[in-house]
């Protein structure tokens, strides 16, 4: 496959890194060291599961194997888990923590751990850089609004920093941001915020007023 931009210039080859002939794979990750790539895939069931492929290989390990939904997989900085979001329990999304790799870099099967517990669909997890936290969005039913909330490892506890979709946590800087799309009855906003401890201070909208 090919890309370029609306003007034609940039012209790039793509690389395709999963092959299926049913299903769909989506929700792609590539680990910081470039040479994991996870993502949910209805390749073997009717339902989204999580899987792990080793870059310029052909080898992919399933992860999860589950009836209910597993999406969002998210790898741990040090590479060594992955977080990911799950319907499995009351048929709500809940986030959990999947140990893949022990301190030597070998392979372990363990069962998923799972981080929230309440009754609203929390997804989307993303660790922050040092891989002690996990931020997320919690659905609100009776605000009617996406919340995010940051899990601590260390501590065991659970946040509210703010309001938004899809949180990324992401390093500019030296400055730890969350990325996320903030949304209203009307129109959806890509937004980034600079994190300080558990406090988010505005910074820019990324794209602005485009239309749900």
């Amino acid at each position: 496959e090919q890309s370029m931009n609306t003007d034609g210039s940039n012209f790039t080859n793509l690389t395709s890194h999963t092959q299926i002939n049913a299903g769909a794979d989506k929700d792609p990750d590539v680990s910081n060291d470039g040479r994991w790539l996870t993502f949910s895939s209805t390749r073997g069931s009717p339902t989204n599961d999580i899987y792990m492929n080793e870059l310029g290989t052909h080898r992919v390990t399933q992860l999860t194997m589950d009836p209910a939904e597993d999406i969002h997989p998210k790898m741990a900085p040090d590479g060594r888990s992955i977080a990911f979001s799950s319907n499995r329990h009351d048929c709500k999304f809940d986030i959990y923590v999947l140990p893949l790799f022990d301190r030597n870099g070998k392979r372990i099967h363990a069962t998923p751990i799972q981080i929230t517990s309440n009754d609203r669909d929390n997804i989307h997890p993303s660790w922050s850089p040092d891989g002690n936290r996990l931020v997320y969005s919690s659905y609100n039913r009776q605000a009617e609004s996406w919340e995010m909330w940051v899990y601590d490892h260390s501590e065991r506890s659970q946040t509210m920093i703010g309001y938004g979709l899809l949180p990324e946590w992401v390093l500019e800087g030296g400055k730890e941001k969350i990325l996320s799309v903030l949304t209203d009855k009307t129109r959806r906003s890509i937004v980034l915020e600079t994190l300080q401890g558990l406090t988010l201070h505005y910074d820019d909208i990324v794209v602005a007023d485009a239309q749900k």
